[in-house]
């Protein structure tokens, strides 16, 4: 879509669901993303549009064909994860390094759609915690 359509300066992603309230909880109240409207949230510059439809299905892991996950970069990966899972989400992989280039986990949404929070060295100047 063309630059600032709908809001969308960066990305714009949207997600069906069967249960549009339960997703927007999710976003929202668990990952902290930012409340446009009733359907839709931010996080950075990228706008997820949650619609009515066919949900995501619950799979063992991102690997497969089509849709993989989002990825949210922050600063500290195992303080992401342990938030989430404070607050009800469901941690599918806890924390892991890649050497010196990030630390990472996965969440799940309410739906299975998987989600990698991810701390990059690059990104933060921190060299990730090791495993």
């Amino acid at each position: 879509m063309p630059h600032g359509t709908r809001g969308v300066v960066g990305i714009g992603i949207t997600i069906s669901t069967t249960n549009i309230n339960a997703l927007m909880n999710f976003y929202v109240e668990i990952m902290g993303f930012d409340y446009i409207n009733d359907t839709t949230v931010k996080c950075g510059d990228t706008i997820l549009f949650i619609t009515e439809g066919q949900s995501g299905s619950h799979v063992d892991s991102f690997i497969g064909p089509n849709f993989r996950y989002l990825t949210v970069q922050i600063f500290d990966a195992d303080e992401e994860c342990n938030l989430v899972a404070a607050k009800g989400g469901n941690v599918v992989q806890a924390p892991v390094t890649i050497g010196e280039i990030a630390r990472y986990g996965f969440v799940t949404d309410p739906d299975g759609n998987w989600i990698e929070i991810s701390a990059r060295a690059s990104l933060t100047g921190i060299v990730p915690k090791p495993d």
